[in-house]
Parts: structure tokens; sequence; C-alpha cells
């Protein structure tokens, strides 16, 4: 597959060291950054050369040809106005520094903390209670307040009736 001629021109006016490929694996496009051979980061990404899993497969295809993956992009997504957004976003040069990057991931991942935290708290705070109440009930400190009504009725002629009828 090959994308669309006007998404590559403005991929390569953004930067002309970037390229799209659709990775044939994972059935994704992938928005890769040319390296120099002994690029320290080309190095560090080396990834497994005989994985089955696809996406392991791809990466490998795009280091042997000195390229490293940057994001990928389902099939029907690959539009300029939405691969920008992503781009821009965590491109170094353009939030100032890595030192920012890292600013903003410390700030999503301490908020994604925050809620699973306060899920728990909510988790815990509902078994506590249910255990408590059951501790209550079972030593006495509860009383049922649910009083229904007699099934029976004493007609003191030695035998109980039920009434079946129903009160309308």
């Amino acid at each position: 597959m090959t994308p669309e001629a006007s998404f590559v021109k403005d991929l390569h006016a953004y930067d002309p060291k970037l390229r799209v490929r659709w990775a044939r694996h994972t059935e994704k496009w992938f928005i890769e950054r040319k390296m120099e051979k002994r690029h320290p980061q080309l190095t560090s990404e080396q990834p497994l050369p005989e994985s089955r899993v696809g996406l392991q497969r791809d990466l490998w295809e795009s280091w042997q040809e000195g390229y490293v993956h940057v994001l990928s992009v389902p099939r029907e997504m690959l539009h300029w106005s939405q691969v920008v957004e992503a781009l821009a976003k965590f491109d170094a040069q353009r939030q100032g520094s890595m030192a920012a990057i890292n600013r903003m991931l410390d700030a999503e991942d301490e908020q994604w903390e925050k809620q699973g935290d306060r899920k728990i708290e909510n988790y815990v705070e509902a078994a506590t209670d249910d255990a408590y109440e059951h501790l209550a009930w079972a030593s006495g400190r509860r009383v049922s307040m649910y009083q229904p009504e007699q099934p029976y009725i004493e007609t003191g002629l030695g035998f109980k009736l039920r009434d079946r009828r129903r009160n309308a």
C-alpha cells in the first residue's frame, strides 16, 4: 500500500527525516525517523530479529533500514490533520525540550494513578462497609426492622387460619 502523495508531502515538510510506510505484519501505517547507523537510539532499540510477533517483525524491517518507530496509525486514520497533533505532542523541539515532555508524561501518569487509587479506595470502602455490617449483624448489634404480616390468624378454636385473600 502507498500513502497519499499529499500526506507524504506534508510529512516531509514537517520533518524531512520522517517517512511513512505500510507495516505488513501489523497492518498499520508506521511513521518512522531516519537515524545514523551509530546513533545511540538506533542501536538501543534493536528489535528481536526472529520474533513471531507481527510488531517485532515490522520494527525489525525498519531497524535494518536505519529507521526507528515514531508512531503507528490505523489504516483509516492516515490523515494529516489527525497525525500532526500526535507528532507535535511528542516532538521535543516543539515542546521545548525532553524535560517538558517528561513533565507532561509525569502529569498524565499521576492523573492516571489518582484515578486508579480512587477506584481502589471506593472498592475498599464498600467492602469494609459490608464487612462491618455483617459483623454487626452477627454480633447482635443490628436489629431487623422488617415485620411481616402475621401469616396465620388465631381462631381460638385450637387451629390457625391463613388468609390468602389480598387486600385491594
